[in-house]
């Protein structure tokens, strides 16, 4: 996991202390781990498989609030880890499910769903959009001179 932060710096993530497997996230064996500092306003995430045979990436663009929403679950929880975790993996799809939450030690706090696209092995391309808006995200209106490329030149997901 790499993220970036809001004023464009990365935050590097160990993905063994932050990417857990569905069925380890059942039985709450999380292995402690947390990245003090800046918080992440977009993060990119590699995972691979357990058997590994599939590959999956996905760039995922944090709600807009989660700064405050980080901040009130520290205050009632202070030990506190951002946790991506992979749903069940659909071998014939061509994307995948996470979710992100905020873990404390007695309670945990739901962010976001998220999608990460599949690796055709094959045609070593990704045959679906690789990025993630939060729901209710909305692109804010560019009015500067040079063009970008923003959110509505590609295709995206979104929770509904």
């Amino acid at each position: 996991v790499t993220a970036f932060s809001k004023d464009g710096s990365y935050i590097f993530l160990n993905e063994n202390q932050f990417i857990i497997p569905y069925k380890d996230w059942l039985s709450n064996h999380i292995t402690d781990g947390v990245k003090e500092g800046k918080l992440p306003v977009h993060t990119v995430v590699q995972w691979i498989s357990e058997d590994d045979k599939q590959w999956y990436k996905g760039e995922i663009v944090f709600p807009v609030d989660f700064q405050n929403t980080f901040e009130s679950f520290y205050k009632k929880n202070k030990n506190v880890h951002i946790v991506y975790v992979m749903d069940k993996l659909n071998p014939s799809g061509n994307y995948t499910f996470g979710t992100i939450w905020l873990q404390g030690s007695t309670s945990k706090e739901r962010i976001m769903k998220f999608r990460l696209a599949k690796l055709n092995n094959e045609t070593r391309k990704y045959d679906v959009s690789k990025y993630t808006l939060p729901k209710g995200f909305v692109v804010p209106k560019w009015e500067g001179r040079i063009l970008l490329q923003k959110p509505t030149d590609f295709e995206y997901w979104q929770e509904e």
